[in-house]
């Protein structure tokens, strides 16, 4: 192939996960690697955990100004066979090299990344006019004028039970006990909910809230669509993190420094943070 200095990245998952491949990739290129995407997990696959909910490859959606250098299959194809590496340190590679590991640890924990390049990638979060339905505007302006504009999301489908890798699911209690907190800290709140699940939001939480609690659940956006919620919820003021990442991802792109309550069984922020709060479950 003659590109000794390349590294082939697998990219898969939700738009939280391809943000971070990209992290990921971003950072092999400051260190003067020539990096590329294999993509072909979304022709092939493109589903969540359990087969139910797409996922879509929306980081172009999403960040229209930021490069995703696709490799060909070619390369995909004999890297994977010749030099795959899924786990360990990174920092002891040998290139070229194909990456189709999640390598949430050590030198290349892409959080870390995620977190590094958070200012470049708020400058770059800019979904396009033409993927703005009239029901987001709507959504849009009524954050943009609410001060107190907390986004909730509540990740079901493949998370709904405990998971291996994402520990502990949380349930109805821990969001009605998220909601409590935050209204504890400022009785104005208003709770936007974001899921692929609006209907479960409206049965087993909005009829729990009772008519002194503002809330909206956003339900004109499937999971085909969630790059919408994530560029909506970003724009909250506080934020109800289930325990996925969206909320965590609408955090780092909008305002880091911002309240969030995560729940114990996938905290990723720093505790000492003093706008961080986690509930155990």
């Amino acid at each position: 192939m003659g590109e000794d200095n390349l590294v082939v990245i697998r990219n898969e998952g939700g738009l939280a996960s391809q943000i971070a491949f990209w992290a990921l990739g971003h950072e092999f290129t400051q260190l003067g690697f020539n990096v590329k995407f294999d993509n072909s997990w979304f022709k092939s696959h493109g589903l969540d955990i359990n087969g139910r909910f797409a996922r879509n490859l929306d980081f172009p959606k999403a960040f229209p100004d930021l490069e995703l250098p696709e490799a060909s299959r070619l390369q995909s194809f004999v890297l994977r066979k010749l030099n795959n590496v899924r786990e360990g340190n990174l920092d002891d590679i040998a290139t070229p090299v194909y990456l189709g590991g999640f390598y949430d640890g050590g030198s290349y924990d892409r959080w870390n990344l995620v977190q590094k390049y958070q200012s470049y990638l708020f400058e770059k979060f800019a979904p396009g006019e033409e993927y703005f339905t009239e029901r987001d505007i709507e959504i849009l302006e009524k954050i943009e004028r609410d001060e107190n504009a907390c986004g909730v999301h509540v990740r079901r489908g493949d998370l709904a039970n405990d998971h291996r890798d994402y520990g502990k699911s949380v349930g109805q209690e821990y969001f009605l006990q998220a909601v409590e907190k935050m209204r504890s800290l400022n009785e104005n709140t208003c709770f936007y909910f974001f899921s692929d699940e609006p209907d479960w939001i409206k049965a087993n939480i909005a009829n729990r809230l009772g008519p002194d609690v503002p809330h909206v659940v956003v339900d004109d956006n499937g999971s085909d669509r969630g790059f919408m919620d994530l560029y909506l919820m970003s724009r909250c003021r506080s934020f109800i993190s289930s325990q996925g990442a969206f909320a965590k991802y609408a955090r780092i792109l909008g305002d880091p420094t911002r309240l969030i309550i995560e729940p114990s069984s996938r905290a990723l922020f720093d505790e000492k943070d003093k706008n961080v709060i986690v509930l155990p479950v």
